[in-house]
């Protein structure tokens, strides 16, 4: 809100404060009347009167008793600066939207000093850190999708190095944002589950990029799942699409290579296809019933002629392993919005890639919502400057609380302390001068 000051002489009876109006090079002086902070516009006026100076508060502040309601107040606490606070918790709330915790933004919007705002941000985040019901936050919301986006990156706390991993649903919203010390597949594990368990229709898409831990974790959730790896290795733009379909017995594994903007182009695109399968029985350790050891003198002469005819290890130069995948074919319908397969090609990879393609209709895969969400949150929070693990912990979840429950706000701006000083040199910036004909 923008508050227009008109410049006139206020006739008053009441109690009066100077105020300084800069018009470029020229100053004017006025001022403003002093009412009570109980006063109702439109209602009976308060009667104020001067009480001497407060000698037990900085500066001695004169003080003012309201002869009609009892309240004793000084004149930077006077309604003219209680709805100047209002005014400032506006800006600022409408500043923060979306997470926007950027003290460079907020310092030039109100003109304070970036050590202040600084001061001021710490302070929502305290405020929110202790009053927010954890039940009603991002980590524990349910999500209205089938897909989750996952992705990590790093930041310096102390000497250490700790990694941020976020977890946005396909419908973009944040399931889960956790600092870890280390990547393993264990901890991106109990964060996938915890986060597969409140997406209402079930995981059954994973984005992630080509880090191999999720590999792991992909397989250790044990269940029908399409896993969409992005491979950020030269050459660029490939990805990988791995189906997992689990039997009562056996699992299979279809690898699809492709590149990454087949769902946002119109026409034909190649893949190569590659299907390995396992048995999930349960091998019998130990020798064959009914076999016995072999004598000595039979196993050193066998050991003697592998040493002879010793095979070097690893792939023969030259020899790449491309012999199992299969070239396959298809066709993008971007208007029909529907992707077939043609000459033969797999049918069933035809079904998975229309599946992928309703969450990436007109868009590359590679279009990783998280990759987003971590662009966004290096512009607003700064990731450089000391901070312990607790503050970088509170400024996170500050952050995704403020961008999931934008409302929460004005709730949490009640509580935060605006001093007189930043209302007086925040005024320039609130108030709009206007010079009335006399």
């Amino acid at each position: 809100m923008i508050r227009t000051c008109e410049i006139e002489t206020l006739q008053s009876d009441g109690i009066q404060l100077p105020i300084k109006i800069e018009l470029g090079s020229k100053i004017i002086y006025d001022l403003i009347s002093i009412i009570c902070p109980n006063e109702i516009e439109g209602k009976i006026k308060h009667l104020l009167v001067n009480n001497g100076h407060d000698t037990s508060v900085i500066g001695n502040p004169q003080q003012i008793v309201c002869q009609t309601c009892g309240k004793s107040f000084y004149p930077h606490t006077s309604k003219f600066f209680k709805e100047m606070k209002d005014d400032i918790r506006e800006i600022i709330a409408e500043s923060l939207k979306r997470g926007r915790l950027n003290a460079k933004a907020l310092s030039r919007r109100l003109q304070l000093n970036k050590s202040t705002i600084s001061k001021l941000l710490l302070q929502i985040i305290q405020i929110i850190s202790k009053s927010v019901t954890k039940s009603k936050i991002f980590k524990n919301k349910k999500r209205r999708s089938n897909c989750l986006f996952i992705d990590e990156t790093f930041l310096k706390i102390g000497k250490k190095t700790w990694y941020l991993i976020v977890v946005v649903s396909g419908n973009n919203k944040i399931m889960a944002v956790e600092l870890v010390l280390k990547r393993s597949k264990e901890n991106i594990l109990k964060i996938v589950r915890d986060c597969a368990d409140r997406l209402l229709y079930g995981l059954q898409i994973l984005v992630s990029d080509g880090f191999l831990v999720y590999i792991g974790v992909a397989r250790a959730l044990n269940k029908d799942l399409i896993h969409i790896r992005h491979i950020h290795k030269p050459p660029y733009g490939r990805i990988i699409i791995e189906i997992y379909k689990y039997g009562e017995f056996d699992f299979h594994k279809t690898s699809f290579a492709t590149t990454n903007e087949i769902t946002a182009v119109n026409g034909y695109f190649l893949g190569q296809i590659k299907i390995t399968k396992e048995s999930l029985g349960k091998k019998i350790r130990g020798r064959k019933p009914g076999s016995k050891n072999r004598p000595k003198e039979v196993i050193l002469a066998e050991k003697k002629q592998k040493q002879k005819n010793r095979i070097p290890r690893g792939r023969p130069p030259g020899k790449t392993n491309k012999q199992d995948w299969e070239l396959h074919i298809f066709n993008h319908d971007k208007k029909g919005g529907q992707i077939t397969a043609l000459n033969g090609s797999s049918s069933s990879v035809t079904a998975v890639m229309n599946k992928i393609l309703k969450q990436f209709r007109n868009m590359h895969i590679t279009s990783n919502l998280v990759e987003k969400e971590f662009s966004a949150l290096k512009k607003l929070i700064d990731f450089r400057g000391r901070r312990s693990m607790e503050i970088w912990d509170d400024l996170l979840y500050s952050y995704y609380i403020i961008r999931d429950e934008p409302k929460i706000l004005k709730h949490i701006l009640s509580k935060c302390e605006i001093s007189y000083n930043m209302v007086k040199k925040s005024l320039p910036k609130i108030i709009s001068c206007q010079v009335c004909a006399m």
